[in-house]
């Protein structure tokens, strides 16, 4: 009797201990849509032991995109602070491993993708050619990324889609170092082309780019950037072909699709139908079973209409200023609004495609 008891307390222990478990370990879908499990790796040499499993059809060349979902899948069972240090384990250009330390670390001021202006941080990489290829082609944007502390929004290194155009992948190009032809499906196997135009265990920032690693605070570092630092070597290198670091493998990749920077409230008579689907998204709409532009551009702009009247003057300015509005006269937050919504009304009256009655009377005397 005593034995059943014992067995019988024994089974519900565990029984507690089982469900306690499901309840700690969340099921997490990563970048590609498979389960995630659970990664207890805390230093970078745990992440670089990993390059086998994240690197499956290739070399590591120019797909530093899956280095970070391989993190970004996993943030959720990681604290802020383990995150960060990860993040810092690999080259976001090349795709190599890399140390973070002040040798590996580099200060850029980069544009970012919504057309605010720049945006100065850190990242790592494997050598000073680097530099040259995120100036060229890396934009800043943003995403929220949930850890184990709670959801915090990051600013992250991106670059346009390649799969965009997946055709360029199999574009033969010369690289400069021995002057062998090849192309970026033999080169960079990783960058690989999945349906719809999705690039293969990609993680998209806000704005739709492909995430490439975080882009680190430097905000208490006055120092100079490595923009500035390594000009005239970056020229240099231009001028004899792009014959160090990654030649012209990652700028082959990054130039397929270019990030374009834009007003954050561009007006929406000038974006393609992709550009407004993306936008809208973007903006929290549903835009299944739309496929008339015009019925795109009307959601659109009511929503810039709205997002515009929750600004403050000093931002309205800014906005204004951005997209080359004479300003002068313009004292209130009124006159501010009728300024920016009468622009948008009067490209979309200067445009060929626009209705005559939809123009009458909008442009600014």
């Amino acid at each position: 009797m005593l034995l059943c008891i014992t067995c019988f307390l024994t089974c519900i222990a565990s029984t507690l201990k089982a469900a306690s478990v499901k309840r700690e370990v969340e099921a997490v879908r990563g970048a590609s849509g498979e389960i995630v499990q659970p990664w207890d790796g805390k230093t970078v040499q745990d992440l670089h032991r990993e390059y086998g499993n994240i690197f499956k059809h290739g070399n590591r060349n120019a797909a530093s995109h899956l280095w970070s979902s391989f993190l970004l899948d996993r943030a959720p069972f990681m604290s802020t602070k383990r995150l960060e240090r990860l993040a810092g384990g690999y080259c976001a250009v090349s795709g190599s491993p890399v140390t973070p330390m002040s040798q590996t670390r580099y200060k850029m001021s980069l544009d970012r993708v919504d057309g605010s202006g720049k945006q100065v941080g850190y990242m790592y990489y494997c050598c000073w050619p680097c530099v040259c290829d995120t100036e060229d082609f890396i934009r800043v944007d943003t995403k929220t990324i949930r850890t184990r502390d709670g959801s915090k929004q990051y600013f992250v290194a991106v670059i346009g889609n390649p799969c965009d155009r997946p055709r360029e992948l199999t574009r033969r190009f010369v690289q400069p170092f021995d002057g062998r032809r090849t192309t970026i499906a033999e080169s960079a196997a990783e960058v690989r082309c999945g349906v719809g135009g999705r690039l293969e265990g990609a993680t998209m920032s806000d704005n739709g780019y492909v995430i490439l690693s975080l882009f680190f605070d430097a905000s208490s570092d006055h120092g100079v950037t490595a923009n500035s630092e390594f000009a005239s070597m970056c020229e240099d290198r231009k001028n004899n072909g792009y014959n160090s670091g990654m030649g012209e493998i990652f700028r082959r990749v990054a130039a397929i699709s270019p990030v374009e920077i834009r007003a954050s409230l561009a007006p929406p008579d000038t974006m393609k139908i992709k550009q407004l689907r993306m936008e809208a998204h973007r903006r929290g709409y549903d835009t299944r079973g739309i496929v008339d532009k015009a019925e795109l551009v009307a959601l659109v702009k009511e929503s810039q209409s709205k997002e515009l009247r929750t600004l403050g003057v000093k931002q309205l300015r800014s906005e204004a200023a951005r997209r080359g509005l004479d300003l002068r006269g313009i004292i209130d937050k009124a006159d501010l609004l009728r300024l920016l919504e009468g622009e948008t009304d009067e490209e979309s009256c200067s445009s060929s495609t626009a209705p005559e009655s939809a123009c009458t009377g909008s442009a600014i005397q």
